[in-house]
């Protein structure tokens, strides 16, 4: 306020320069933060974006819409083989499945007491398959936050019970009708994790528009294509980070195309479609990166190809974003394997 900064003006002048800039600054920061924060707010068709990823959940077809037929296709996880070799005799068995859920109808992915998570339901619909032999500990590709869908989850867990196939899907698929099911199911070797062993993960977002031209998507890619490369320090993009965890992030492949959503037959939503993959993510990552590339395109519209990339490094959150809505975001894929294997084919366009 402006109390606040003749307040200051009492101190030393060298306080005084200071203090004003950081008040400065943040005037400027919250400025900018509300262009992106009023552009995807509650005025967005938030509503067939949950339509088009509950269908897919639904309808088991990861499929989501493309700015070319065949571009970005879907694909299983690519998990280890288990050779003739480890089948036979066996202790234990490990499992991996590959879940779709409806972030909608959750509270995001870890367990919390008193809500509905997807791991909590897992944990329901699994543990009677263990006999009470041992608990049942489940790991997974990436911890998504409540509202956060996901076409390509991965989740592994042992069992010392035999188990089939059939077993688990139909476990997997009583938790929440509708809202959860399996796309696939395989044993693994025991070694396999399905956290530590994932080599990169893929994120989608969609946002939707008002009109095709009303964001330049083309400016918004190519802000977004220099973030690829090595590991870098992405701590400006985090939010609520636990100590000590480190914030380096190596992105595969990061842009933006115009799309277009059809949640019902005959309903046409122009969006845009965000496609970041990176060897892993820190908490908020995907969605602050996606509110900063909007903010920079539409507040510093002559910035060159570099000004997202200068934000996400500069390792000060007051000039990132706040979190784009997770209803637009996505688990897609996961891969396990070499880092560029799995559906990493069309880095450009």
């Amino acid at each position: 306020s402006d109390r606040r900064t003749m307040a200051l003006l009492g101190r030393p002048p060298v306080a005084q320069t200071v203090c004003l800039f950081a008040v400065f600054a943040q005037r400027a920061c919250f400025s900018s933060c509300r262009a992106s924060w009023e552009f995807l707010g509650s005025q967005r068709n938030w509503d067939a974006v949950s339509r088009i990823l509950r269908n897919a959940v639904a309808r088991r077809a990861p499929q989501l819409p493309t700015a070319d037929a065949g571009d970005w296709p879907w694909a299983p996880p690519a998990l280890p083989e288990l050779s003739d070799a480890l089948r036979r005799p066996r202790t234990r068995d490990t499992w991996a499945v590959t879940v779709a859920y409806d972030g909608t109808a959750f509270h995001g992915y870890a367990w919390q007491p008193d809500v509905r998570t997807v791991e909590g339901c897992l944990q329901d619909g699994l543990s009677p398959l263990l006999e009470g032999r041992h608990t049942l500990i489940l790991q997974c590709a990436g911890r998504t936050d409540a509202g956060v869908s996901a076409l390509g989850q991965v989740v592994s867990f042992y069992s010392w019970p035999t188990l089939s196939e059939c077993d688990i899907r139909a476990a997997v698929d009583a938790c929440r009708p509708g809202s959860l099911s399996a796309l696939g199911v395989r044993r693994v070797p025991r070694s396999f994790h399905a956290t530590f062993a994932a080599a990169w993960r893929w994120y989608v977002y969609l946002l939707p528009l008002g009109s095709a031209s009303e964001l330049d998507v083309e400016a918004l890619d190519a802000r977004l294509r220099p973030l690829v490369g090595p590991g870098r320090d992405m701590a400006a993009l985090g939010r609520r980070l636990p100590a000590g965890k480190s914030t380096v992030c190596h992105l595969l492949h990061c842009s933006a195309a115009p799309v277009v959503l059809e949640p019902s037959p005959g309903e046409l939503v122009p969006a845009v479609r965000f496609d970041i993959v990176g060897d892993r993510f820190i908490r908020g990552q995907v969605r602050t990166l996606v509110a900063t590339a909007v903010e920079s395109v539409l507040t510093a519209p002559g910035a060159g190809p570099l000004d997202v990339l200068d934000r996400a490094t500069s390792g000060d959150r007051t000039r990132t974003a706040s979190l784009a809505p997770a209803a637009g975001l996505c688990l897609y894929g996961t891969g396990y394997g070499a880092a560029g294997a799995g559906p990493l084919r069309p880095v450009s366009r």
